[in-house]
């Protein structure tokens, strides 16, 4: 019996790269992490130069700058900067504002410095002065969040776009006490569970044009304390909402809002509102509509508004002192003949509201003056 022959296995091939198959790619990576490091180093040199030069020489329109430290750190990730004790302020705006901050962070993609986050931190502090000559007054407003952050993108040929949103804040507004020791005090007190904000430049509509821009603001649970001795203001606000669209924004806004306003008002502005949602007390409404400024720079416009028991509201305004009894018996009487004419089932009565002349109509009744807004 033969046994048969067994076949030898064929010799392995030997790879080409041999050791080399494991060693090039970490010595790719090792070369792309030193690359990136360099170029990281190289952007953050850049950021750190541009800090610099804003905090020496200002950026052109009057802003000044300075803080006690400033570090980059956020290798490899982004790059973020680091401010100590930041000071901001225009000397040269209508109200002189000056801004103070314990602790400011600002982050960057290395490869994208045109998209700013924004994260400040502890209270913030703005002074600014209210009046002119002898009638000047200045104010201190106060800012503190349990969390807060901002965000701007860099979109050539307008001002950019703006997200900014505080949870948990308070907010106080009152005159600095060696400006007027009798008068020292808050003005506006604010706390909220939540507020934001949005701003962006309207370019994906049909019908927007240059200085057009998308807005969108909303506000829950906020409690006022006082506002100007205002009992309208008693009662905590549920929820308030409103988005739209402004007409006329300028594509260099200036840093002061009374500045900014008369920009907006000079350009004949407008703010178109598609959704306007307040929940207040005996206040539920919804409204659609259009406002200007009038000569006297007062708003101007109306309002398609709903609501859900109108006078149950009105009773309210009755109760504050906010209206008469006897012009809300005649108010009272034409909503209860328009609520039965439009018979709505979800129990909404339409109603204008109507800025006009200085003054604040919901339907026929006058509910309070307006004033200018600059």
């Amino acid at each position: 019996m033969t046994t048969p022959a067994t076949q030898e296995p064929a010799p392995r091939k030997q790879s080409r790269l041999g050791a080399w198959g494991i060693y090039l790619p970490t010595i790719a990576l090792v070369v792309f992490v030193g690359l990136y490091w360099l170029f990281w180093n190289h952007m953050a040199g850049i950021l750190e130069s541009r800090v610099n030069e804003f905090r020496q020489t200002g950026d052109g329109t009057g802003l000044t700058a300075d803080w006690q430290d400033f570090k980059v750190s956020g290798f490899p990730y982004r790059m973020q900067g680091a401010f100590t004790n930041p000071e901001l302020a225009d000397p040269q705006s209508p109200s002189n504002w000056h801004w103070e901050g314990g602790k400011l962070t600002v982050a960057v993609l290395p490869y994208n410095l045109k998209h700013i986050i924004v994260l400040p931190e502890g209270e913030q502090t703005v002074h600014y002065f209210t009046g002119s000559g002898d009638a000047s007054q200045q104010h201190t407003l106060r800012l503190t969040a349990e969390t807060a952050r901002a965000s701007y993108v860099v979109v050539p040929g307008s001002f950019g776009r703006v997200a900014v949103e505080l949870q948990k804040l308070h907010l106080s507004d009152g005159l600095t006490a060696q400006e007027d020791a009798n008068n020292a005090g808050p003005l506006l007190g604010l706390t909220a569970d939540r507020a934001q904000f949005n701003l962006e430049p309207s370019g994906g509509e049909a019908d927007s044009i240059p200085g057009d821009a998308n807005v969108a603001l909303q506000l829950e649970n906020a409690v006022f304390d006082p506002l100007l001795n205002n009992p309208l203001f008693d009662t905590p606000l549920s929820f308030a909402g409103i988005e739209g669209r402004l007409r006329g924004v300028p594509a260099q806004p200036e840093t002061d809002l009374k500045g900014l306003l008369q920009q907006w008002g000079e350009a004949e502005g407008s703010a178109d509102i598609d959704a306007l949602t307040i929940k207040w007390g005996t206040l539920d409404m919804t409204a659609s509509g259009s406002l200007h400024l009038d000569a006297q720079h007062r708003p101007e416009g109306v309002l398609d508004a709903a609501f859900i028991n109108p006078q149950a509201f009105v009773q309210t305004l009755v109760d504050k002192g906010v209206v008469s009894r006897q012009n809300a018996s005649f108010a009272l009487a034409g909503i209860s003949a328009i609520s039965n004419f439009q018979g709505a089932s979800d129990g909404r009565v339409k109603l204008p509201v109507i800025f006009k002349d200085g003054k604040l109509y919901l339907g026929p009744l006058k509910i309070s003056n307006v004033d200018p807004i600059y």
